[in-house]
């Protein structure tokens, strides 16, 4: 696992002082907040969420944007977690904002249920909750995040074993359940 995780480090531009916090925490099950700025980030610490995932993965996202949803170590792990078994639920904020129509046939291809709001809600937040307490948040974006690449600028918080927590993103994505539909 090392090896494979130091040659994404190189193709997703990650930090190695990065890359060791976040191996170690993932390693350990540490309750340790850490933060991640960068598309590199974020596909590196779902990456690895993604594959902790033993039962279920939960995602609440704004429109499947195919910077991070194409992304070719998201789609293998996703494909990874399906063929174990991993229940994987999506929930769109906006479907009119989706237009990601790839993402959307791989999800049906894997049998991952992808849902849409129906409503506006007060949930604004995004995140990856694998399985009850390994979670990945992500803040609400600006008009100024959306640069090409590793400009395109992230703001969020993971964590690999935070019970608390997790509960209560379960629980917000329970709300999320209950007002949307699948689409």
């Amino acid at each position: 696992m090392k090896k494979e995780i130091r040659a994404m480090e190189n193709e997703l531009d990650v930090h190695p002082r990065y890359q060791i916090l976040v191996e170690d925490a993932y390693q350990r099950n540490l309750n340790l907040y850490i933060p991640n700025t960068t598309l590199g980030h974020a596909v590196f610490l779902s990456k690895l969420l993604i594959e902790k995932a033993k039962r279920t993965i939960k995602i609440y996202t704004g429109e499947l944007k195919e910077i991070f949803y194409n992304h070719k170590r998201i789609r293998e792990d996703i494909e990874t977690a399906t063929s174990r078994g991993v229940e994987i639920s999506i929930i769109v904020e906006d479907i009119d904002r989706v237009t990601n129509q790839e993402f959307l046939n791989f999800a049906k291809e894997q049998g991952i249920k992808v849902r849409a709001l129906k409503n506006v809600t007060e949930v604004n937040t995004h995140f990856l909750l694998s399985d009850t307490s390994a979670f990945r948040i992500e803040y609400p974006h600006t008009p100024n995040d959306f640069g090409v690449g590793e400009k395109f600028k992230v703001r969020g918080v993971a964590n690999f074993n935070n019970a608390d927590l997790g509960k209560q993103i379960s629980s917000a994505f329970s709300y999320l359940i209950n007002n949307s539909e699948i689409i």
